[in-house]
């Protein structure tokens, strides 16, 4: 009839929801990596967690895959990657950033909870919640980079197609968990409150830990450990911020809460564990990732030299010396230790015992700052940053015996700052420790 009405309908190819493809024809690895490049330059607290050579070689990377570089550039930037995070030993480029966040350098929260003087603030909590949450996204698996690698050398011109055993060794990165560490010590353990139902009972360990009067001593690994797992396995990092926080109030942060023996570097470095080589050597400090607590790991806790776990019983044939290495430990125990002075003849072992002594107090949470002759031009920068670590129980260790000259340059520096002159004053958490051969040693024009 001349009412009726054609309507023309376009066909319908299908009819469904598009849950995504998993042939890799929708993946744009450029925007992916732009997003994740964005988001490291988000932090607004964890900026330091970014800033090791494994971290900065990641970056570099995903700047070169968002920038859809030519397959020479991306491989050159995957190798460098693949040497930097093989190097930290860690498991997987997420579990080394859960361990630099575990370090809490440069972490205004971090530092909070170490000192212990007042709890966090909300606007702490809110960006080291949304730091944690930047940086569970922007560890994306080793496998899903590789695969956006291959994805742009595939669509590049030429193509370029990788061997098989260079593909084979890539996939092997990050992709080798292990079974987490049994064993944690229930006092020094800072993942228990992750086990906790309520928010509030999680909230208030970490409390009752920044209440502590002085830090606990270094976590051990499999401590580490276990926080590291808790974090990296959780739905969202951010819920393990309680546990985080109680690490930092038991233990510190940055070397001062890994290792028991320092040394000052320079201005910019400061304190640094001292004693052990650099990552990936024999000699490399295994408290980070080592997860067992036998008795080689522990000793890099400390560094080289048996002094500073030489027990008692080492020095009982040496009356003398034992009886100095008593006096020390019962002095360096009380609340409010005074400066020791060891003085005797050479040869009869004062600065061995004084090791041991100042090592038996290391389960304690003692930590020694070691002091050469050139350490004294600095050592107003070293008591200012002893200080800055007031829940910290600092030994400051001289290596050479004081028998310097009158008023020479070392001598004024130590006497100034023991005297409270250059405009400061000695750290009351911060001890002296000094050998002399005689007892007039720190004044040596007196009789």
């Amino acid at each position: 009839p001349a009412s009726a009405r054609v309507r023309l309908v376009a066909p319908s190819r299908a009819l469904g929801f598009d849950l995504g493809e998993t042939d890799g024809n929708k993946l744009r690895p450029e925007a992916e990596a732009q997003a994740l490049v964005e988001d490291a330059a988000s932090l607004l607290f964890a900026q330091d967690a970014l800033r090791g050579p494994a971290a900065q070689a990641y970056l570099a990377l995903l700047q070169q895959i968002s920038l859809k570089a030519s397959p020479t550039r991306l491989f050159t930037a995957y190798g460098a990657f693949f040497r930097a995070q093989q190097a930290t030993g860690a498991r997987s480029f997420a579990d080394h950033i859960v361990d630099e966040v575990i370090a809490g350098k440069g972490n205004p929260l971090a530092e909070t909870c170490a000192r212990g003087a007042r709890e966090p603030s909300a606007l702490e909590l809110a960006a080291a919640r949304a730091d944690l949450d930047l940086l569970q996204r922007l560890c994306v698996s080793e496998a899903t980079v590789l695969r956006w690698c291959e994805r742009l050398a595939e669509t590049a011109t030429p193509r370029r197609t990788q061997p098989a055993s260079w593909l084979a060794a890539a996939e092997t990165l990050g992709a080798a968990p292990a079974a987490s560490p049994a064993g944690i010590d229930a006092e020094s353990s800072a993942t228990d409150a992750i086990d906790a139902d309520d928010a509030d009972d999680r909230w208030t360990a970490a409390k009752d830990a920044m209440k502590r009067a002085f830090l606990t001593a270094p976590a051990r690994p499999s401590t580490r450990a276990a926080l590291r797992d808790s974090v990296a396995e959780s739905w969202a990092w951010s819920d393990s911020l309680p546990a985080l926080a109680k690490h930092w109030a038991l233990h510190g942060v940055d070397e001062i809460g890994a290792r028991s023996v320092l040394a000052w570097t320079g201005a910019k470095t400061k304190l640094r564990g001292v004693g052990v080589g650099a990552e990936g050597t024999d000699g490399a400090y295994l408290g980070r990732y080592g997860g067992d607590d036998d008795q080689e790991t522990l000793r890099s806790l400390v560094g080289a030299g048996v002094a500073w776990t030489a027990s008692e019983d080492f020095f009982a044939s040496r009356p003398s010396a034992a009886a100095a290495r008593a006096a020390i430990v019962e002095e360096l125990s009380s609340d409010a230790p005074r400066h020791v002075l060891v003085h005797g003849p050479p040869g009869v072992g004062k600065r061995f015992a004084a090791r041991s002594a100042i090592g038996e107090g290391f389960e304690r949470g003692a930590r020694c700052v070691q002091l050469g002759r050139g350490d004294l031009r600095a050592l107003p920068e070293i008591l200012a940053e002893v200080a800055k670590h007031p829940r910290a129980k600092f030994v400051l260790f001289l290596e050479m015996p004081l028998c310097l000259t009158p008023y020479a340059e070392f001598h004024n520096e130590l006497t100034a700052a023991l005297d409270g002159g250059g405009g400061g004053s000695w750290p009351a958490n911060a001890t002296l420790v000094a050998t002399a051969l005689a007892p007039t040693g720190l004044k040596p024009g007196e009789k």
